[in-house]
Order: C-alpha cells, then sequence, then structure tokens
C-alpha cells in the first residue's frame, strides 16, 4: 500500500492517482445494486437505444443514490479527503453510474477538463470500477495538464453519427447522469500528440483520484462484449467556489469549528 505522502506527491505531479479502497464489503454491495438494477447483457449486446439506455442506468443510478453507498465508501477515506480538501468536505450526492458499451461512441466523453463544465479547479474527482474492466479500458488522462491553463476553450465538434444517435439537452436524463450538453475543447485537446497520454486501468476495490482541472477521457476498450461499468463521483472543500447546480454538493464532512459556527447561527 502507498503511503499517504507518496500518494500526495503523486497527485501532485501528475494530476491523478491510482489508491486502494479497502472496502470489499461497499463494493460488494454497489455490485449488487447494479446487477438487481440492470441486465447488464442489453448492455453488452448493444440492443439500448440511447434514450431507453440513459433513462435504464438513470433507474440504477437513483437507488444507488438512495442506499448512500458511496457516501459509506468516501467517509472510510476521510484522512485522505480532509488532507486534500480541509475539514469540511461536502460530497456529489447523485453520483455518476457510467457503463461504456463495447465501441460505443455515444456512451463516453471525449478529451475533456471538469473545470469545463461548472466544476472549479478547487474540487476533486473520484473514479472507480464496479466490475473487472475490459481489456483496454479505463479512463486516459494528460500527465501534467491540472497546472497546465486552458486556452481558447470552444465548442467541441462532435462526429454526426454520434450526434444523431445521442441527444443530450440540459436537464435531460442523459444530462442528469453526466453526459454533456455542449462538448467543450480547447487547444491543448487539439495539438496532443497520441503518446503524450496515459491509460489508468484500477483494479476492482481502487479508484482513481484526480484534480477537476486534469484532462481526461473515457476509453471502453475494443474486441470485448463486456460494458465498462464504474462511478464517480467528486468532492470539494465547502466553502469553495463551484459553479454545479444548487443541490449537486451535500455535506460529508464539517470541522469542530463549522460544527459550532452552524449551530450559533442555526444552520
Amino acid at each position: 500500500m502507498m503511503a499517504q505522502s507518496d500518494l500526495m506527491a503523486g497527485l501532485l505531479k501528475h494530476g491523478f492517482v491510482i489508491i486502494d479502497l479497502n472496502q470489499p464489503a461497499i463494493i460488494s454491495e454497489i455490485q449488487h445494486l447494479v446487477k438487481k438494477n440492470l441486465d447488464l447483457q442489453k448492455f453488452s449486446d448493444r440492443t439500448l437505444d440511447f434514450d431507453t439506455y440513459a433513462m435504464t442506468v438513470k433507474s440504477a443510478v437513483d437507488e444507488i443514490a438512495k442506499s448512500e453507498l458511496v457516501k459509506k465508501l468516501l467517509e472510510t477515506k476521510k484522512e485522505l479527503i480532509t488532507s486534500l480538501c480541509g475539514p469540511d468536505v461536502d460530497y456529489q450526492g447523485y453520483p455518476h453510474l457510467r457503463i461504456s458499451r463495447p465501441d460505443a461512441k455515444t456512451d463516453t466523453s471525449g478529451w475533456h477538463r471538469d473545470t469545463f463544465y461548472g466544476n472549479s479547479p478547487y474540487e476533486v474527482n473520484w473514479w472507480f470500477p464496479v466490475f473487472d474492466l475490459p481489456q483496454g479500458s479505463g479512463l486516459r488522462f494528460l500527465p501534467g495538464s491540472h497546472r497546465m491553463p486552458a486556452k481558447n476553450v470552444r465548442p467541441a465538434v462532435v462526429p454526426e453519427d454520434v450526434a444523431q444517435q445521442r441527444k443530450v439537452e440540459r436537464g435531460s436524463v442523459a444530462n442528469q447522469i453526466g453526459f454533456l450538453y455542449a462538448p467543450q475543447t480547447e487547444d491543448l485537446i487539439v495539438e496532443m500528440k497520441p503518446d503524450e497520454d496515459t491509460l489508468l486501468a484500477p483494479k476492482v476495490g481502487q479508484a482513481i483520484v484526480f484534480f477537476a482541472s486534469t484532462l481526461h477521457a473515457g476509453a471502453t476498450g475494443t474486441n470485448t462484449n463486456s460494458p465498462r461499468v464504474s462511478i464517480d463521483i467528486r468532492v470539494r472543500n465547502c466553502y469553495a467556489p463551484t459553479n454545479t447546480k444548487p443541490g449537486f454538493y451535500v455535506p460529508l464532512f464539517r470541522g469542530l469549528v463549522s460544527e459550532c459556527a452552524n449551530q450559533f447561527l442555526g444552520i
């Protein structure tokens, strides 16, 4: 197991790091909920149209959010989270469940920073696989991009075949489960060379922790019949700026000063 100081050093240097969750019971409960609410075979054989896909995934996310299993998982990492964000931490109350079908361009987001879409550089992402990742799948990152300012952010050109199959509007079901209604790009993405990025493929029981400002993209793998099933969630200091919608973040931890102040203020 990597020492926390080494985790911090790796995160600062690269903008991402893989950590061990060490919570097999919670992961098992999440797996059970996913299997209970979804027929993963339908995602493997790609029989669902995109709208049905989005509605099906949302029903499972509703159950996962209601269970608060992801919150329980984060609570076991209090020392790490508070060392990153301080004692007063919020988390994304409605997690994103990603089910990326093999070779389906509609199911993953291209290269982006979460700071393109309302999150701030003060926020930290957690991404973990629910089941074993198919070969070649995971998340791709541009190392060091968390400290490279975005330049010339502009609307991204969405391939015509994807645009026809995946119609995402603001506030739609697809948007609620994490799909972008106005994809963005920037110079660093356009100028990226094929050998500059890194693929991370954590095992079940591990997670990738990375900054909201780090450039990343989903990878679904090829020559496989298995979907990539993962969950991602964000944390931040509750006093840090964010442009996310009201209710996106809910309390996770509060330090002594905030607890006393909230009681005094009647919050």
